[in-house]
């Protein structure tokens, strides 16, 4: 499943300032996994995300959701904001307006929301003249939702009852594909961390390198559960 976000893809809502809170896109997703669990019972709920969407798999796995997911495949993730990962401005594909989401922040920490709507965030505008699917700037709303917020290194780590794969390939142009190994001492210090090679940022989600490691990931970790899973729910149905 690969649900467009608010204000994103072909989702309604202003491009990129479409949430109204910084915790919409948590509760957005939250919410879906929920409808999964009960939906789709014998299913066995791995959690996806490439970049900011895996700063939302990250988010998620430090709330009360993180109990209806059984793993995290995390492909080039943004892991917060002031990480060791993050390349200044994102390596020129973003550029964020430090001062104004500060002062934003501070006002939040007042109660003060009737800013969280201006832009703090400026994307590469070049490849918006190409293809209108690409957005040309983030609310702070926004930019706040798709992560985990600010970088913590004492943040609690992912259940290591739960399976963890973060790939990045060596050419990532936004973070620092060096610096992850540290990042998933904090994340998940039982996680899998491969590279998959020469490939960037955009490339890695391309790349059959990626596919065909995620899938072998898949099958070791959660073949023999989804078979139990699927044999339990055809007994309960052949009770019924």
């Amino acid at each position: 499943y690969t649900p467009d976000m608010r204000g994103h893809g072909l989702s309604e809502g202003d491009r990129g300032h479409a949430v109204s809170d910084t915790g919409q896109i948590v509760e957005d997703v939250a919410g879906f996994i929920d409808w999964l669990k009960r939906t789709r019972h014998h299913h066995t709920v791995v959690l996806g995300g490439h970049s900011a969407g895996g700063g939302v798999a990250l988010a998620i796995s430090r709330t009360r959701a993180a109990a209806n997911v059984d793993g995290y495949l995390l492909l080039a993730p943004f892991v917060g904001l002031g990480s060791p990962t993050v390349r200044p401005h994102f390596g020129g594909w973003a550029r964020l307006d430090v001062p104004r989401l500060l002062a934003i922040m501070a006002l939040n920490v007042l109660g003060i929301h009737r800013y969280d709507q201006n832009t703090v965030v400026e994307f590469n505008t070049e490849a918006c003249l190409h293809d209108p699917r690409y957005l040309r700037s983030w609310s702070f709303a926004t930019a706040l939702a798709f992560g985990p917020g600010v970088w913590r290194p004492k943040a609690g780590a992912i259940s290591n009852q739960k399976p963890v794969l973060l790939l990045v390939g060596d050419d990532d142009h936004c973070f620092l594909p060096e610096r992850y190994g540290e990042a998933l001492q904090v994340i998940a210090p039982h996680g899998e961390q491969i590279s998959m090679g020469r490939c960037g940022h955009w490339g890695l989600l391309a790349s059959s390198t990626t596919i065909d490691t995620a899938g072998a990931w898949l099958d070791r970790n959660f073949a023999h559960q989804m078979q139990e899973k699927s044999a339990s729910g055809e007994n309960n149905e052949a009770a019924a």
